[in-house]
């Protein structure tokens, strides 16, 4: 046994605190690395097995199956035939091909040119992609561009992760080291060489990574496994799972790669920080460690705050905490860290929560079915179908016609008059997107066949009991009447071609609209401009429809009866009324729906599952700071023992001791929480201003949606409280243990220790 190595290991078992302590920082580092790349490469396990395609071709057909099987590009394919008779083909293809979507365009070109030989069907063939699983493969040119953002980000999250572990393992060996400065000195004066003193030390940092990096290993694999249980109980998976056949493959991934990659990189930082703290041990001449005093008592000033605060005890603790600024700065920044990235996860997290909400409160249904239906008898059938199918709660319809007046745009061209006819159900979920009950009924509205004024001019519209303007009418004529007279001059603008190959004729008449109540509504995140006026829809039917013409666009504000039957409800929706959901049909003239409800629930149980993971990388960079920070409080109250007892010889009190420990403590948290909060107001600033230029650089004064979207100055405040009151309660646990204990020694026997 060489003599670095006999002298380090007595030291590992003679001070077995510090020992711990530096075990704990490596294995608490070690931790936090392997969690974030296990949680990576579970991420894409998860997205390679829930979906387990580059692209999937539903609908199809054993002759597409063929072609696809021989398209350039494709490296594999595989076909399954499902219980309809249809095909499911699942495609991966070759790093080599520029733009994998180009076989769907070529697919639709051949099916549109030669349909006998594709035998698909328009109506039910689609296709899905799973972009992500591309990127990882690096399928395409814009596979390869994201791979590049995602390995930027996630090197960034590295890069950041290695500067704070590096802290906390340097910091740990810096105070080890620190306070044996003398015993050093020592041995250098009676023959060790510097090479040796610097070999103590790395050897030391060899014998605790042997126990702290293997504890690091373990805890952060389980750490993945109880993370991704804890994710799996949202439901996350069942909601981006292409199919739940595929959820029994979806689980943890540890790649032996990256574990190694893990232990490797932990190492070498353990070396460096013994190494460079052995380096800057051996720059002072034996005499100078030897007489030096570890902790050189600095000048505090006569009036400071902690003094007027506290008084003398306030002096003395600032004394002790500023004996050691490098050693004090340190703790402050790894514990402001942490109250500060748990405080701006909490903050992003939450203000993607309010965006989320206040987005789909203003929407006020669960889906809204489109369709360019050109007169009301046939949307009426529909929604008399949607309601008695007992799928749905309720179902609104909502027809819309453009309306000109010089009031609305008087010196602004840009705004702009709707008239909005709506049955019941969709007032009054109008009414509730704009969060406004106090107005008139719907019953009051159809009585006095008025219509409530939505004022977005912020009042620039006088006060009247009626607004008068133009509505365009627009009825269908045949196509023959459109070729033959849109091209004549007298007749410019006057016919135009519509969707699905319907034709119309424009007509410009004269309307007045009477006036029941206005609601001066702030301008929204969307920036409306004019106004809107609503009315009954059988004021439509029973009297203006023969000015304002026949339905062009008519929308259905459904809502479900039961969420437990929300695919059934869908599936009735594309099957018995035609509809195609918006992403994946946009097919012109056709019948489309927006299903918000299966979007919300999507970006809610994505925002409840990200709470969970940053739930645990934040306890983790908490554990970081808190190790820290009972590393610095219980080696400096050891390395004052002596100290300690001598002013307790001089007339201090147990009571006066515990107090000043208090008080070092408070400064500790106090200065970390203050500024985290100075950290997280920056924050904040900058997700205001990021959601202001997302919502056309909106006004928040002037949106109450927007407002209601905008994280508080003040709303840090709790978390960092919080986080500030579990860091405190550490440190007196910390500091009064070891205190406790001294009181059970002799005052002899106090001053004459050497830690």
């Amino acid at each position: 046994m060489t003599f670095e190595s006999l002298l380090s290991r007595r030291y590992i078992f003679a001070q077995k605190r510090h020992s711990l302590l530096t075990i704990s920082s490596i294995a608490v580092a070690v931790t936090l690395m392997t969690f974030l790349f296990c949680a990576f490469t579970t991420y894409i396990n998860c997205i390679s097995k829930g979906a387990p395609y580059h692209i999937r071709l539903d609908s199809a057909t054993t002759e597409l199956a063929d072609y696809v099987k021989d398209y350039p590009g494709v490296k594999d394919s595989y076909s399954e035939k499902l219980s309809d008779g249809s095909y499911e083909i699942r495609v991966f293809f070759d790093k080599n091909i520029v733009n994998p979507f180009d076989m769907i365009r070529d697919i639709e070109t051949l099916q549109e040119k030669e349909p006998d030989r594709l035998k698909l069907d328009p109506d039910k063939f689609s296709f899905k992609d799973n972009f992500v699983y591309m990127a990882f493969d690096m399928i395409g040119d814009s596979g390869k561009t994201a791979m590049v953002q995602y390995v930027a980000l996630f090197y960034i999250v590295i890069l950041f992760l290695a500067f704070a572990l590096r802290l906390i393992i340097d910091t740990s060996f810096e105070v080890s080291a620190k306070e044996r400065e003398k015993q050093f000195g020592v041995l250098q004066s009676i023959g060790a060489s510097p090479k040796q003193i610097v070999g103590i030390i790395t050897f030391e940092g060899l014998l605790l990574s042997a126990v702290g990096i293997p504890l690091g290993l373990i805890f952060g694999i389980g750490l993945t496994f109880l993370a991704f249980r804890f994710i799996a109980s949202t439901e996350l998976l069942e909601t981006y799972v292409s199919d739940p056949k595929y959820i029994a493959d979806m689980g943890v991934s540890v790649k032996p790669l990256l574990i190694l990659i893990c232990a490797v990189t932990c190492l070498v930082w353990v070396l460096f920080s013994a190494y460079g703290t052995g380096m800057r041990i051996i720059k002072k001449s034996p005499i100078q460690a030897i007489t030096e005093r570890s902790n050189t008592i600095k000048k505090v000033r006569k009036g400071s705050l902690w003094g007027l605060l506290f008084g003398w005890t306030g002096k003395m603790a600032t004394r002790n905490n500023h004996r050691q600024p490098k050693r004090y700065i340190i703790t402050i920044l790894a514990l402001t860290l942490s109250i500060t990235l748990f405080t701006a996860f909490s903050l992003i997290l939450s203000t993607a929560d309010n965006i989320v909400r206040q987005e789909f409160d203003m929407i006020g249904s669960d889906i809204i079915l489109e369709s360019y239906i050109t007169n009301y008898e046939e949307a009426d059938t529909i929604n008399k179908k949607i309601v008695s199918s007992g799928l749905f709660k309720d179902c609104g319809i909502n027809t819309t016609f453009s309306f000109d007046s010089d009031i609305i745009n008087k010196n602004d061209l840009n705004r702009y008059g709707i008239i909005e006819y709506v049955n019941r159900e969709s007032y009054n979920n109008t009414l509730r997107s704009l969060g406004t009950v106090n107005t008139i009924s719907y019953d009051e509205l159809l009585s006095g066949g008025k219509y409530l004024m939505l004022d977005y001019t912020d009042d620039i519209i006088p006060e009247g009991n009626s607004i008068s303007g133009k509505v365009i009418k627009l009825y269908e004529v045949k196509e023959e009447e459109y070729i033959r007279e849109h091209d004549k001059k007298e007749n410019k603008g006057a016919y135009i071609a519509g969707r699905s190959e319907k034709y119309f004729k424009r007509e410009i008449n004269e309307i007045v609209l009477p006036i029941a109540d206005r609601i001066s509504v702030q301008r929204s995140i969307y920036e409306m401009r004019g106004a809107v006026f609503v009315a009954p829809i059988e004021l439509y039917i029973n009297d203006t429809r023969d000015i304002v013409g026949d339905t062009k666009y008519v929308s259905f504000d459904i809502n479900y009866k039961d969420y437990k039957i929300h695919d059934q409800a869908v599936h009735w929706l594309e099957t018995e009324i035609g509809a195609r959901n918006a992403n994946y049909s946009d097919e012109p003239g056709s019948m489309i729906f927006n299903d918000f409800y299966s979007e919300r629930h999507k970006i809610n149980t994505t925002i409840v599952a990200l709470k969970y993971s940053l739930l645990f990388v934040g306890l983790l960079i908490g554990a970081i700071a808190l190790v820290n920070l009972v590393n610095i409080i219980s080696t400096g109250i050891a390395n004052r023992k002596s100290e300690i007892a001598s002013m307790l010889c001089l007339g201090m009190t147990p009571k006066q001791l515990y107090r000043m420990s208090f008080i070092e403590c408070l400064q500790y948290v106090f200065s970390s929480a203050f500024t985290s909060f100075l950290l997280s107001t920056g924050v904040i600033f900058i997700l205001r201003k990021m959601i202001q230029s997302v919502y056309f650089d909106a006004d928040i004064s002037n949106s109450t949606k927007l407002s209601g979207m905008m994280v508080k100055f003040t709303d840090p405040l709790p978390t960092i409280l919080i986080a500030s009151a579990v860091a405190l309660i550490a440190a007196l646990i910390t500091s009064y243990i070891p205190l406790r204990n001294m009181q059970k020694e002799s005052l002899v026997d106090q001053i004459r220790s050497v830690e």
